[in-house]
């Protein structure tokens, strides 16, 4: 116990070194969690000073700016009244279950909806049939027993969120797109400054960049193929995707959602019901990014956003 305590205040005092900037006593436990799960996962440390990668970046968000009680926002289920309130009911999905456990829900009539989980990242299941009960709740079980998710990565924004399971039906892709695709807009207190368009359709995700003027910057491939990026391929117009009347439409409605967080990611769908809201976001791949893709994307940001690390 003695000993890992040693090394654990040994690596604060080294990380603290790195980052460059002064950081508060009371958040030395969330930025040792923060630097763990990074240096764990990247062999690196957060750098405020100077820093230009989105890694760092969303550390510097979360230490400084996230002090507040967050689980309106990331409580996946609390977050649907914030939106209701500021944009309006019609831009939510349409949740037919609610319960405590998966054992609770009818999943009869779950067959062709999501299962998802509030509290934590990935805790989703289609029940495409009813012969997929035992594996659907096999999986829902593991995210269920998680109740602290995030504090070991340092998101602390979801430590006080109590875990329930719902049914979400799905939604159609529109008639010209062959799968449905999330936009996963990036804001800076509800400035705009990134576009990411994910193929919502099987692993790995093809996800596209582009900047806030619609200009392609790069694709790549996220989570089991190690944020790959894509150099030979030719990059696509953003209204390959989506018209930009639509696309502007989905911009305004993030930036009134996002005006008063410092960093938060709007994440919808366009359906044809619509633009559909998803989820907010405060730290995306728990501020992980491959460090390549990290610079490319944080030097894009960090034009639209150069205050970025002023220390509050």
């Amino acid at each position: 116990m003695i000993r890992r305590k040693l090394k654990s205040t040994l690596f604060l005092i080294k990380a603290l070194r790195h980052a460059e900037v002064w950081i508060s006593i009371r958040k030395w436990q969330h930025f040792l969690r923060l630097a763990q799960n990074r240096q764990k996962r990247l062999g690196s440390l957060p750098r405020f000073r100077g820093s230009k990668g989105i890694n760092d970046m969303i550390a510097f968000s979360a230490i400084f700016h996230l002090d507040a009680e967050m689980s309106p926002y990331t409580d996946k289920l609390k977050v649907r009244d914030f939106i209701a309130k500021t944009i309006g009911t019609r831009f939510l999905s349409e949740i037919s279950q609610i319960a405590d456990r998966v054992e609770d829900l009818d999943l009869e009539k779950a067959v062709g909806c999501f299962i998802k989980t509030n509290h934590d990242s990935g805790g989703h299941f289609q029940l495409k049939d009813i012969s997929q009960q035992e594996e659907a709740k096999e999986k829902i079980h593991k995210h269920m027993r998680n109740k602290d998710y995030g504090r070991q990565k340092g998101e602390f924004m979801y430590h006080s969120i109590i875990p329930k399971v719902y049914v979400e039906r799905p939604f159609l892709a529109r008639a010209d797109q062959s799968t449905l695709k999330v936009w996963r807009i990036f804001f800076h207190y509800g400035k705009n400054i990134l576009i990411q368009v994910n193929e919502c359709s099987s692993m790995p995700d093809l996800t596209h960049i582009y900047s806030p003027s619609f200009a392609p910057i790069t694709r790549y491939y996220s989570h089991n193929r190690g944020d790959a990026l894509i150099e030979s391929e030719k990059l696509l117009p953003i209204t390959s995707h989506i018209t930009e009347e639509g696309l502007r439409q989905m911009i305004a409605l993030g930036e009134k959602c996002t005006a008063d967080f410092h960093f938060c990611r709007f994440d919808a769908f366009e359906t044809t019901e619509g633009i559909k809201f998803s989820e907010l976001t405060f730290m995306p791949i728990s501020g992980c990014f491959n460090e390549e893709l990290s610079e490319i994307l944080g030097r894009e940001m960090m034009q639209h956003a150069p205050n970025f690390f002023k220390i509050p």
